[in-house]
């Protein structure tokens, strides 16, 4: 069954699979706070975040129970991490987030000590677990999300005419 369908327990215990995910790659802390401009983020607009869509990380997960058990580990991530800052740019590009008008306030240090986030290359887990993301980075998922929304509109208004 799915991979929500397997109690912890049941895991084999030689697997450890470490995804680093963002439900639906967009943080609704994030959202929260960017609607309440009085409460800015405590973090660098610069500090990098790798986003992976939930879906993606789950079809990593399931590929990686179907593999004998090894005791491997593996690493999967989307294919750039980005700023805090340019994750919440990027997301107000999404239709559903049209009407903020700007990203939220960053107080934490802006400058090179604020950076932080992980560097990682996935390549030796997606060539060994035969995976790849449907969204290599958020950048993609925008993109397709405008699009399916723009398609999904104009279905709407031709079904209505």
């Amino acid at each position: 069954g799915p991979p929500s369908a397997l109690p912890f327990h049941s895991r084999p215990p030689a697997l450890r699979l470490e995804p680093l995910l963002a439900h639906r790659c967009i943080s609704p802390t994030v959202l929260r706070t960017h609607r309440t401009p009085a409460h800015p983020l405590t973090s660098s607009p610069r500090a990098r975040v790798r986003v992976l869509l939930a879906d993606d990380a789950a079809q990593a997960v399931v590929q990686a129970l179907r593999q004998p058990s090894s005791g491997r580990t593996y690493l999967i991530a989307d294919d750039r991490p980005m700023g805090r800052l340019e994750i919440c740019e990027e997301a107000l590009r999404l239709p559903q987030y049209a009407h903020l008008e700007q990203a939220p306030t960053f107080t934490g240090p802006p400058g090179a000590g604020g950076i932080g986030g992980k560097r990682c290359d996935s390549s030796v887990s997606r060539r060994e677990l035969g995976w790849q993301p449907k969204f290599p980075t958020f950048t993609d998922f925008v993109e397709e999300e405008r699009r399916a929304t723009k398609a999904s509109r104009e279905s709407s208004v031709t079904a209505a005419s």
